[in-house]
């Protein structure tokens, strides 16, 4: 047993690697400034000798087993032990020889194929897969994850309301604005990002895909950015009556001040980070919340907003077209249409134009705000993504919807008029979707936002005692969650914001197809020498380490007699008809053994070789 034991050592520091490698990889593990790449390169490569040099045993058991005491392999079968770790061997005559030989028997024929193919792409892949997972990849890793909780119900109107009536507005809002002293806390405020962009692109707001939108968020504060929209709810709407498509949103002031107030914590979080020698690059905060989406589409068909009995709203009598550019709105059963509210688009009588009827669907998109801060604490801009609505849409009332186009008290014009011709393009469908949506999004991106009201309800902002597990780093949040923490009583029913806050850095995880594939590998390399020592220990206990590299198998091949089969091949071999040949290793005489061509063996007086005998 001892000698037996002594043979599997080469498999010992392999196996111990390959399964540090993939427990490593194996959930998330960030590892900073704690390690040199450049020396876990070399130590990839020395790992991958040895796991090489692992997987020759079973190679050189398998040809010791077949040569000894089986019906012999093929000629060309006995380089397999030197080829393993050349994935050429595969197409070389040698190999092809031996798959080709009819003396070779079927079932050990297969046997041979799967074994040797096996063998040869593990030896080739394993290099890679030890220096793919060996090496930490550069990613965000999350080492906080908590929630900030408000004093204010999760359902009710006071943050993301769902509806949107005149209780919501500041009493200085009203339907007169004074360009002048513009109030930003006003539904109105829209107006004025319409007039400054002056022109709208195709880009701007697009349909991708037959049923699927992809929005070109407004951003009142930093520019547009591009974001996708997910809700089955609206891509249904959208394939039974739109032809074309516009959405828009916009980062809510709610969620601009989730953000600022997060950046007060993980602006600790960085000096944290140089305690704890986290050693990244960057760090980052992501805050989930909600944010203003508004979806119009503007027909002469009522279709959109009929109800299920086929009703349709209808213009009001008392209201017609005059010199100037009009909305009229008109509330709808929410409930019933799936629509927010409706309006109807009345150009000037001396415009060729006709009216048309707008559908609106407005609602509250689950999203984030990402702030990215390198070691200089160079904040970038915050962004909006991972857009989700889940299709139910906001009621808009019509004196809130009033609000969005109010009356100039210097000039007696209305904003939408105004907007009209300052775009100075023709009155099309596409025009008033864009901007009755960019206007209802202005108006809701300030819904709900009275700092004097309900961002004094803050709750000390915490993990909730219940809501996470300890993180990767306890010392950071105590396990028990006293830090930052809040009771369970306080926090039930109000609502909370999702609040992460991750640095960029080295680390293992599973993330990737190619680090999943170098774990396959890997696992398959451990499976694979593990049943190979249960095996030899177990069944086998064979303890012979003869013919076990390719250097004892050439010096049996030398002391053993010349054969005719081998003539003519001393400068070299072309054809494959001599790796066909079976051969086999047998005892000749007492205590001597020999290579044989099985065809040589019945011209000369051989023995099977006998296990437990001394040759």
């Amino acid at each position: 047993m001892l000698p037996a034991l002594s043979s599997l050592s080469i498999h010992l520091l392999p196996l111990v690697a390959t399964s540090t490698i993939v427990f490593l990889n194996t959930g998330t593990k960030y590892v900073g400034i704690h390690v040199s790449t450049t020396w876990l390169q070399f130590l990839a490569k020395f790992v991958e000798l040895l796991a090489q040099a692992s997987i020759s045993g079973p190679v050189y058991m398998y040809l010791r087993h077949e040569l000894t005491w089986s019906d012999g392999l093929p000629f060309g079968a006995i380089f397999s032990g030197l080829a393993f770790r050349n994935i050429s061997y595969l197409w070389s005559l040698e190999f092809l020889g031996s798959i080709s030989s009819t003396s070779f028997r079927r079932q050990g024929k297969i046997i041979f194929v799967i074994f040797t193919i096996f063998n040869i792409l593990l030896a080739s892949a394993i290099g890679p897969s030890i220096a793919v997972g060996l090496i930490p990849r550069t990613r965000d890793f999350t080492v906080i994850e908590q929630k900030i909780w408000f004093g204010v119900p999760e359902g009710s109107n006071a943050l993301f309301p769902s509806t949107l009536s005149h209780e919501l507005v500041a009493p200085e809002c009203s339907s007169m604005i004074d360009t002048r002293n513009v109030n930003y806390s006003c539904p109105s405020t829209g107006w004025e990002y319409l007039k400054g962009f002056g022109y709208f692109e195709d880009s701007f707001a697009s349909r991708s895909g037959a049923t699927s939108l992809e929005i070109k968020a407004v951003s009142f504060e930093n520019g547009d950015r591009k974001a996708k929209l997910s809700s089955n709810t609206l891509e249904d709407w959208i394939s039974k009556h739109s032809n074309s498509s516009k959405a828009y949103t916009a980062t809510s002031l709610q969620m601009f001040l989730l953000s600022s107030v997060v950046s007060v914590w993980s602006g600790a979080q960085l000096v944290v980070r140089d305690v704890l020698r986290l050693g990244m690059t960057q760090a980052a905060t992501e805050v989930r919340g909600k944010q203003p989406i508004s979806y119009v589409e503007c027909s002469q068909s009522l279709d959109m907003a009929s109800g299920p009995n086929g009703s349709q709203p209808l213009l009001p009598s008392n209201v017609s077209r005059s010199s100037t550019w009009s909305i009229e709105w008109i509330e709808l059963d929410t409930d019933l249409t799936g629509l927010s509210i409706g309006a109807f688009v009345l150009p000037p009588f001396q415009a060729a134009e006709a009216i048309q009827f707008c559908a609106v669907i407005a609602g509250w998109a689950e999203s984030s705000t990402f702030q990215r801060a390198s070691d200089g604490f160079d904040v970038a801009i915050t962004q909006s993504k991972d857009i989700s609505w889940n299709g139910h849409a906001a009621k808009i009332t019509k004196d809130w919807a009033q609000l969005l186009t109010p009356t100039f008290i210097d000039t007696n014009i209305s904003v939408f008029d105004s907007v009209m011709h300052t775009l100075g393009l023709s009155a099309d469908g596409d025009l008033y979707t864009s901007t009755i949506g960019i206007l209802v999004v202005s108006g809701m991106m300030n819904a709900g936002y009275d700092s004097g009201t309900h961002w004094s309800t803050l709750l000390e902002y915490g993990r909730h005692n219940s809501e996470f597990p300890p993180g990767p780093f306890p010392f950071v949040l105590p396990p028990d969650g006293s830090l930052f923490a809040v009771p369970d009583s306080q926090t039930k029913g109000k609502f909370a914001a999702t609040y992460k806050f991750f640095v960029n850095g080295p680390l293992y995880s599973t993330q990737g197809l190619a680090v999943k594939l170098s774990l396959a590998v890997l696992i398959a390399y451990i499976v694979y020498i593990s049943t190979f020592i249960i095996y030899v220990i177990g069944f086998s206990r064979i303890s012979s380490s003869a013919w076990d590299s390719i250097s004892e198998l050439t010096a049996l091949a030398l002391l053993s007699k010349p054969t005719e089969k081998l003539q003519n091949t001393s400068a070299g071999i072309e054809t494959m008809e001599l790796f066909k040949e079976v051969v086999k290793v047998y005892a000749v005489g007492w205590n001597h053994l020999e290579m044989v061509f099985i065809e040589d063996q019945e011209k000369r007086a051989t023995d099977t070789v006998r296990a437990n005998k001394e040759y």
